[in-house]
């Protein structure tokens, strides 16, 4: 860590908050990044800054996979790995399964938001959980629910 001074532009530093907002990361994992060494930061009364061409640098680095840290980190936003946490299968659903599904999407560059909404709405109608839904509904968002409570709390 070096010490801020009058003799870097302003321009070109940047805090800690505007630097995890830049990343999109959070500031915890800026501070950590600082830690192990792959952020040089300057200090000035005890709050962090950044040089900005750095900062470009490390998003640049990431955007392109080439920051190692994250490349085993499937929990992060930009992460190209996909895993299934063991406590979604309890009810016997295959991890194959899940697999193709995802492949599929991905294979036919389908939009994933769009394709998580129509399977969570066709496994809630299986379920009981919903009544039956047209393209008509999802337009105007009338949702009829068969449970109540789940009505309300949307």
């Amino acid at each position: 860590m070096q010490e801020l001074t009058a003799s870097i532009n302003a321009k070109n530093v940047i805090d800690l908050e505007k630097a995890a907002s830049f990343l999109g990361i959070s500031t915890a994992t800026v501070r950590n990044w600082v830690k192990c060494g792959h952020l040089q930061t300057y200090t000035d009364n005890k709050r962090y800054f950044f040089n900005l061409s750095e900062i470009e640098n490390v998003k640049t680095n990431i955007t392109n996979g080439g920051l190692d840290k994250l490349n085993g980190r499937a929990n992060k936003s930009k992460a190209e790995r996909t895993f299934i946490p063991d406590e979604y299968l309890r009810d016997g659903v295959s991890v194959d399964d899940i697999t193709k599904i995802i492949n599929f999407v991905l294979e036919k560059n389908i939009n994933t938001s769009l394709s998580l909404l129509l399977l969570s709405l066709n496994l809630l109608q299986k379920e009981k959980i919903i009544s039956n839904i047209t393209i008509q509904d999802l337009t105007k968002q009338n949702f009829s629910f068969t449970n109540k409570q789940i009505g309300e709390e949307i």
